[in-house]
Parts: structure tokens; C-alpha cells; sequence
């Protein structure tokens, strides 16, 4: 199927951008602008579903809805939406069998129904942390070491920031590469596939049928591993253009 390119008087496309998910274990999750579903396939074939509200804090406090701050808050109820509907993956499938440890049973009753919303934000705080340090830290300091032993003269800001952002790139695509070989891994990225493929065939308003969602594109514009990229190819631009400090 064509897509029409949209004119100036065309109505826009309603469905357009208000989808979105993630994979998890043997499933995907999809989030509407009022619920979101998390579809699991089981090992006997059957595909059990656990459909919730989708309501956000900035609904209740319209304040946390201002510029900046409502970024943070969609990532942290993105981290705890993420957290829950993997944990429910798990739980379908039967991974979660162990009895709680002391630990958890403590965390339980000191957090009560917080523990989701508290372990979204130590896994935000120690992913940053992980961030700061592979994409930041250290491409620096191994530019850092190059730049000591030679001379690049009135050339090494620009080599700097391509050095460095190439650098960038090559983690990120080493890191994906290398958790790639793992067969639970390697399944989930084949869901985060069939969730783009999803997508695009409900924006493009043909019925979700497997039919349909086979034949459409696995690669989506919105994705937030392409965005990762995207920024990084950027960032490499725009140090060209700063002098250092």
C-alpha cells in the first residue's frame, strides 16, 4: 500500500504518533493515549492480555505538565510502565517461581505499591550513571590520550568531537551487537520488530491482521534506539561547530 503525502488543505492523520510500546519477554506492550496492553505469548501458544488505564500524574498536577519538568516525568512513568509490564512478562511466563527473599519482603512493606515507582527511578539514576560513563567519560578520556601524544594543532577540536562521537557509535553498536548473542535477547529484539510493524499498520489505518503487519516496514522513524543514533550523528556536528572550552 501507497501512503498519500499529506497536502497543505489534507486532514491530518489522527492515528499518526499516538501509539507507541516496547518489547518483552515473548510479547509487546502498546500504550494509547488511555490504556495500554501487554500481550504475552505463552508456551502453549495462548497470548494472555493485561489491560490498564493509562493516566499520568500531570493529569493531577498541572504544574509537573511545564516545559522541562514534564520530560522528566514522562521518563520516570516510561522507566515504571517499562519495569511493570516486564515484570508481568515474566510473571505469564512463569520465570518468577522463586520465593521472596527477606530483602524483597522488605521492600514490600516499606515501599507497599511505590516499589515499582521506586525501583523505575534507582534503575533511571544507575542508567545514567552506565550513560555519563560509557558516552561521555570515556570517549573523552581516550580522545584525551590521543590529543596528549599528538599534535593535531588548530585540527584537534575537530577531531575531538568526530573521534569521539564515532567512538560514541561504535559502543552503542558493540553493546546491542553483544547482548544480541544472547537467545532471550535476540528474541525480544524480533518483538520490538513485530511492535514497529504493528504500529505502522495501524497508522497507516489498514486492519491489524498478521497479513497486514508481515508486509510493513521493521524499521520505525520513532524508535527510540534510531533517536540514540540520530543524536549521537548530531552531536558529532555541533562539536565541530563549538570551540572547546
Amino acid at each position: 500500500m501507497v501512503k498519500k503525502t499529506c497536502k497543505k488543505n489534507d486532514p491530518p492523520n489522527p492515528r499518526l504518533g499516538c501509539v507507541g510500546g516496547q518489547a518483552v519477554m515473548e510479547g509487546i506492550m502498546m500504550r494509547g493515549k488511555k490504556q495500554y496492553t501487554t500481550a504475552v505469548r505463552l508456551s502453549n501458544g495462548t497470548i494472555v492480555r493485561d489491560t490498564h488505564s493509562n493516566k499520568s500524574i500531570k493529569e493531577k498536577h498541572k504544574w509537573l505538565g511545564k516545559p522541562v519538568l514534564r520530560g522528566v516525568v514522562n521518563f520516570i512513568e516510561m522507566l515504571k510502565l517499562s519495569f511493570s509490564t516486564l515484570t508481568y512478562s515474566a510473571e505469564a511466563l512463569g520465570l518468577e517461581t522463586e520465593d521472596e527473599s527477606k530483602f524483597e519482603k522488605w521492600l514490600k512493606k516499606v515501599f507497599g505499591e511505590s516499589l515499582i515507582m521506586v525501583a523505575a527511578i534507582i534503575g533511571m539514576i544507575l542508567g545514567v550513571i552506565l550513560a555519563l560513563g560509557l558516552f561521555m567519560y570515556m570517549p573523552a578520556l581516550v580522545s584525551g590520550w590521543i590529543t596528549d601524544w599528538i599534535d593535531f594543532g588548530k585540527a584537534e577540536q575537530v577531531f575531538r568531537s568526530v573521534f569521539e562521537g564515532v567512538l560514541k557509535i561504535a559502543i552503542f553498536i558493540l553493546y546491542t551487537a553483544l547482548i544480541a548473542l544472547l537467545p532471550d535477547i535476540k528474541r525480544t529484539f524480533a518483538y520490538h520488530g513485530a511492535e514497529h510493524k504493528t504500529i505502522f499498520c495501524y497508522e497507516s489505518g489498514e486492519e491489524l491482521t498478521v497479513e497486514n503487519i508481515r508486509k510493513q516496514k521493521r524499521l520505525h522513524p520513532r524508535c527510540g534506539s534510531s533517536f540514540m543514533i540520530v543524536m549521537m550523528f548530531l552531536g558529532i556536528v555541533i562539536g565541530m561547530l563549538i570551540p572547546s572550552m
